[in-house]
């Protein structure tokens, strides 16, 4: 009765694993001292394009195409690294557009605290890597629209200072040119503003107003022009 319960007990505790790792969204991976797979979930599977069964006990070098996370797995139980991060990619839908992939591994330790294993987990961060490089892009945009404003404030502050031929109407078409285009800094800043609010995922409206591009490029030509 004894080893019926605990047969029992360790078919159960095998499903709830199976269970498990079947839930986990990440790819799991679990290789041996010797480079082999011992363990490999359904994301994985279908990452990875492989099925666990035709790569059980199988050296990495056959089971694994992606050249980079082989040769990270390998350079993590050489060396011991836990908690050792790194990126690999896969192939996409297109091939011009690989998936960007993020791995973690951990060292496997039996009750000796001797190296047993590694337990790799992996996700697709293809979508924050696109994120990071549209943000990248708009802090390249904005700085380039907060430098046109400041480019000519300072360049009309600095006639103002420098010249003493200006004349009374001169100097206040100049004011009103620094005016406005502190006006337009302060705008460029409240439109980052807006959009750190939408990233926080506060409310914010957006107002649709019609706009005359002609207008608003005879508007900006004076900015240009010599003084």
């Amino acid at each position: 009765r004894e080893l019926n319960r605990s047969l029992y007990d360790t078919e159960h505790a095998r499903d709830r694993i199976d269970g498990i790792l079947k839930s986990v969204s990440d790819g799991l991976i679990v290789t041996d001292i010797y480079n082999r797979i011992i363990l490999m979930n359904r994301s994985a599977e279908d990452l990875l394009g492989v099925r666990f069964s035709e790569v059980i006990d199988r050296p990495i070098d056959f089971a694994i195409e992606e050249k980079t996370l082989r040769e990270k797995l390998i350079d993590t139980l050489g060396k011991k690294k836990t908690g050792y991060q790194f990126d690999f990619e896969l192939p996409g839908d297109d091939p011009k557009y690989p998936r960007f992939m993020r791995a973690r591994t951990s060292v496997i330790l039996d009750r000796e605290g001797k190296d047993t294993g590694i337990v790799t987990i992996f996700n697709d961060v293809t979508h924050e890597r696109e994120v990071d490089r549209m943000k990248t892009e708009f802090l390249s945009t904005a700085a380039h629209e907060l430098r046109t404003p400041l480019t000519s404030i300072q360049g009309f502050s600095e006639i103002l200072q420098t010249r003493e031929d200006i004349s009374e109407e001169e100097k206040k078409k100049f004011l009103s040119y620094i005016n406005k285009q502190a006006v337009n800094l302060a705008e460029i800043v409240n439109d980052l503003l807006d959009i750190s609010r939408i990233e926080s995922g506060r409310k914010y409206t957006i107002d649709k107003v019609i706009c005359n591009a002609g207008e608003c490029i005879k508007n900006i030509i004076p900015y240009f022009q010599e003084p």
